[in-house]
C-alpha cells in the first residue's frame, strides 16, 4: 500500500451524562469492515476501505477518495469505566 492510500477518519469525542461518546465518519464501510477494541486506557477503531474494482475500466480516472487501512486510538480519561 502506498502512503497516500492511507486515510484517517474524522472522529468526535465528548462526554454526556457520565458516558464518553465516540463518533467516527466511516463512509463506504460496513460493520464487517470495522473493528472496535476497548482497553483500560483507550478505544481503538481500525478497519479498511476497499477500492471498487469495477471502476478500473482502463480509461481515464480521477480518484480523490482514500482507500486502505486505518487505525485511530482514542485515549480514555483516567478512571474511565470500560464495561
Amino acid at each position: 500500500m502506498r502512503n497516500w492510500d492511507v486515510w484517517t477518519p474524522d472522529i468526535d469525542v465528548f462526554q454526556r451524562n457520565h458516558e464518553l461518546i465516540v463518533r467516527a465518519d466511516l463512509p463506504g464501510l460496513n460493520k464487517e469492515d470495522v473493528q472496535v477494541e476497548v482497553s483500560d486506557d483507550a478505544v481503538t477503531i481500525h478497519g479498511e476501505r476497499h477500492h471498487d474494482a469495477e471502476e478500473d475500466g482502463g480509461g481515464a480516472a480521477r480518484l480523490e477518495r482514500r482507500y486502505g487501512g486505518f487505525s485511530r486510538v482514542i485515549p480514555l480519561p483516567e478512571g474511565a469505566l470500560t464495561d
